[in-house]
């Protein structure tokens, strides 16, 4: 899944004014809401820890071409750094951690483990596949790459898309129907 795709779901699933926030009378808190922007960071952290940072470095060394670059190019830190981001017992390790620590992160936080869960199945053994259990184990399954199908781009694009309006309409919706209607009073 590509990191904005993450990110837009994170915010949708790990913050106060996505799909949390329904639950709460339609808490509508909108782009003030702090968690909105945690939930961001941490379910775009693995991804930017790893290619991001590697992004960055390709373009500051003018050595940048767009598409996926070949396997032999890429420095051992990247997969080091995506072995570790991506791992559900690191995440759940940094979980338990702010739990105790940072208590009110809990629902942000959330965004990362799902980032893995949603990595799972939408990359392949090819070109980073998820190894959900490392340092415990390097076992991964071997999903369809995202960037090898265009459908599944527009499927999980379009469950986003979906989701956001529903978020969006839905507290009008609600608030339409707890309206009395007037010419029941009549």
């Amino acid at each position: 899944m590509d990191t904005f795709a993450h990110g837009a779901i994170s915010m949708l699933a790990a913050s106060r004014s996505g799909l949390p926030g329904l639950k709460h009378d339609g808490c509508r808190s909108g782009w003030k809401d702090w968690t909105l922007w945690a939930a961001l960071a941490f379910g775009t952290l693995p991804d930017l820890t790893s290619f991001g940072v590697y992004f960055v470095q390709r373009i500051v060394s003018g050595n940048f071409t767009p598409g996926k670059p070949d396997l032999t190019e890429i420095p051992q830190y990247v997969f080091t750094a995506y072995d570790v981001s991506h791992s559900l017992v690191v995440a759940a390790a940094a979980g338990i951690l702010i739990g105790i620590f940072v208590r009110c992160c809990l629902l942000p936080y959330l965004a990362w483990p799902l980032h893995i869960l949603c990595d799972i199945p939408t990359h392949s053994a090819d070109f980073f596949a998820t190894p959900v259990f490392w340092p415990v184990s390097q076992w991964h399954f071997d999903g369809w790459a995202f960037s090898a199908y265009p459908l599944l781009i527009v499927g999980y694009w379009g469950a986003v898309v979906l989701l956001f309006a529903w978020r969006m309409l839905y507290p009008k919706v609600r608030e339409r129907a707890r309206r009395p209607r007037e010419d029941a009073h009549e």
